[in-house]
């Protein structure tokens, strides 16, 4: 490997410890890894550990034993939005080791960018009695009732919790087998592990959900009822049911002028976009444009927007962490009256309109207008879902009710793929703009 492989190696790669057994790290900057470096797997990984346990004696002190396939299970395999991320569950006897596998992270033609191994050699602590083998071997998951009764009493030390789903599982822990049992709140996640044994804790871990990150404040949940998912029986919806409105921005940018209207002083016509030619001073004076250029110009004016406080006194708008609702800006053209006013905020709308001289499209440059806004949490539960025969949007759009249920699918959407693995840092929290009542969708 060479003196320079091996002190990257040791210096970036490597945090070894005794009690929690083998701890890799790889990037693309490790030398000597072969195959584990230009196409990873969870095979070409285990060579490389087996090989450098039988060369390195601080390795395999740590870890003796030779890492097969069949000692992990494929838990996750899914796209990000610049790699590939695979992460692989170390397993005993079928069992799950709480916090020890193996992640990669991979270029999408395939090539290392970096792996991370936490590994243990004996993961269950070795039991005398033979009766007690042969119990623990037969240990099943609990019930979802089971778990309920087993988790109420820890469940009272944490009020705000609001529990609304349980998860229940088997794993391994501190060297011995548990029932692990997730109660998931409205405010947070209660993690308990249980000893198969008699049910005896043998820790847990409360996970708030942020309230604030990065500096950025958000509202109190906001009780609200909200259809889980649209179906009608006989011709009526289904019953709401509570939900919560969570994550709701404390500041926000809004203008009382269409801040974006400089920029239909410019005709940008589908037909002269082209970005080539636009990034030329003859194209840009023949009137050619890119998505590129326009974007810039809207984001610099989207900067110069001021930020002002989002409340009840002033009227409270739903704009959050993953989210906002916005009001097209085509819906007021045909509306007589309106409840709401007629503020924008600060996303700029690409209108598309076709010319009709020409037959062609072109975009209009507008400033997104903002929804009804609430000025005390009640408010959001007195809306009702109304149905029009005529499908009036300006009755739709003073009742406000669309503009709830629109901000709870998209939390509820984000927060359900978050579990899943959905995590990466341009996409996973990037809001959802949602443009509603669209004349020109019928």
């Amino acid at each position: 490997m060479g003196f320079k492989g091996l002190f990257l190696f040791l210096i970036t790669t490597i945090s070894i410890s005794n009690a929690y057994g083998l701890e890799l790290r790889w990037t693309a900057e490790t030398e000597g890894l072969g195959e584990a470096k230009q196409k990873p797997d969870l095979q070409s990984i285990l060579n490389q550990i087996n090989l450098r346990t039988q060369t390195d004696r601080a390795l395999a002190a740590n870890s003796p034993r030779q890492w097969k396939t069949s000692d992990f299970i494929l838990s996750e395999n899914r796209p990000l939005a610049f790699s590939q991320f695979y992460h692989w569950q170390q397993v005993n006897d079928g069992i799950t080791v709480d916090k020890k596998g193996v992640r990669l992270w991979t270029t999408p033609e395939g090539s290392l960018i970096q792996m991370e191994a936490f590994l243990d050699e004996n993961p269950v602590a070795e039991t005398e009695s033979w009766s007690e083998r042969i119990w623990q071997k037969q240990v099943k998951p609990l019930s979802i009732s089971s778990a309920w009764i087993l988790s109420k009493e820890y469940i009272k030390e944490y009020p705000t919790l609001e529990p609304r789903d349980l998860k229940s599982s088997i794993t391994i822990v501190q060297k011995q087998k548990a029932y692990q049992i997730r109660v998931i709140g409205f405010h947070g996640e209660l993690i308990l592990f249980l000893s198969t044994r008699d049910s005896s804790l043998i820790s847990k871990e409360y996970l708030p959900f942020a309230t604030q990150e990065n500096g950025h404040a958000y509202h109190k949940d906001i009780d609200v009822e909200v259809f889980p998912y649209f179906e009608e029986h006989e011709g009526e919806p289904l019953p709401r049911v509570p939900g919560k409105l969570r994550y709701i921005s404390k500041k926000m940018k809004k203008s009382n002028e269409d801040p974006y209207r400089s920029l239909q002083k410019k005709k940008w016509p589908l037909k002269l976009n082209d970005a080539k030619k636009a990034a030329t001073p003859e194209g840009q004076a023949e009137g050619y444009w890119s998505w590129d250029i326009l974007r810039k110009l809207a984001s610099a004016i989207e900067n110069d927007i001021p930020e002002i406080s989002n409340d009840y006194q002033s009227g409270l708008l739903l704009h959050g962490k993953y989210g906002t609702i916005n009001i097209h800006p085509k819906a007021f053209e045909k509306i007589t009256t309106s409840e709401i006013p007629k503020e924008f905020g600060g996303r700029m709308g690409y209108i598309w309109e076709k010319d009709p001289e020409t037959e062609d499209y072109a975009i209009i440059p507008q400033g997104i207008r903002l929804g009804k806004p609430l000025f005390s949490p009640e408010e959001a539960a007195q809306r009702q879902p109304i149905r029009d025969p005529e499908h009036d949007p300006q009755i739709y759009i003073n009742e406000g009710f669309d503009e709830v249920q629109v901000y709870y699918a998209i939390n509820q959407m984000f927060e359900s793929l978050r579990p899943m693995g959905f995590i990466d840092p341009d996409i996973a929290e990037r809001p959802f703009h949602a443009y509603l009542y669209d004349p020109s969708i019928n």
